[in-house]
């Protein structure tokens, strides 16, 4: 089976980069990339990622609409950009 991968990032550059990360340690990685979470709410009720690389502020994120999709769902996510532990409480 194909591992998918979700990476959420409005920076074109930055999504580019950690999609190629992604694939240099899995080559046969699907990876899908969204410049918004919204859109990528849109298909994850269709197609469900091993792991999620977003940009987002930490705070709060769990009671966000894709927070609690991805709690639901049980798919690991990760934030990029300076996070303190703390604030990235489930991440």
């Amino acid at each position: 089976m194909q591992n998918r991968y979700f990476v959420i990032d409005p920076d074109q550059i930055v999504v580019d980069d950690l999609a190629h990360a992604i694939r240099v340690h899995d080559p046969v990685a699907e990876v899908l990339v969204f410049r918004a979470p919204e859109a990528a709410l849109e298909v994850l009720s269709q197609q469900r990622p091993r792991a999620v690389l977003l940009n987002h502020d930490p705070r709060g994120f769990s009671r966000t609409r894709i927070g609690l999709a991805l709690q639901d769902l049980g798919v690991p996510y990760a934030f990029s950009g300076l996070v303190n532990e703390a604030e990235a409480e489930g991440a």
